[in-house]
């Protein structure tokens, strides 16, 4: 339920109480971990809503990783396709998206997030970005270290 929670109430109740551009073209969306995840699935389900998703060390999953979490976040097949950022990016137009991807090397997250940016690197998107940081963890430490490229992602400023 968060996804229309997200795309319809917090939009919503937003640009009803605060200077906004409401549109895609101004409305933005990221998230850190499982906020990552979110941020992902909600983009990608909705890129008529969203014109830029960022995903910060997304908790991704494949397989049975994580198995517990996996099983609730994914009940069955169907489940899966409706819900992961990765199959989701795989069915999903999204050449209407400016998308930033990035984790650390030493993340336990890192091999589902190469597999997302293996497929997104091949998807028409309006800008993709995959960053591999080295030496980065799956901890607020390196979250921190990254919330100066964040924040310009965002911005719309070049980074390079």
């Amino acid at each position: 339920m968060y996804e229309s929670y997200i795309t319809q109430d917090v939009i919503h109740y937003v640009d009803t109480h605060f200077s906004t551009l409401p549109s895609r073209k101004g409305r933005y969306i990221g998230g850190v971990s499982m906020g990552g995840f979110a941020a992902l699935h909600v983009a990608f389900r909705n890129p008529q809503v969203f014109s830029k998703v960022g995903a910060h060390a997304p908790a991704l999953f494949l397989n049975d990783m994580w198995k517990p979490l996996h099983d609730k976040i994914f009940p069955t097949d169907q489940a899966r396709k409706e819900r992961d950022p990765i199959y989701l990016a795989k069915s999903q137009n999204l050449a209407k998206l400016e998308i930033f991807l990035d984790i650390g090397n030493q993340d336990d997250f890192q091999t589902p997030a190469k597999k997302l940016d293996e497929v997104l690197s091949h998807k028409k998107t309006k800008s993709y970005e995959f960053h591999l940081v080295e030496g980065g963890h799956h901890n607020d430490a390196y979250w921190s270290s990254q919330v100066e490229q964040y924040l310009l992602f965002y911005g719309g400023t070049d980074r390079k």
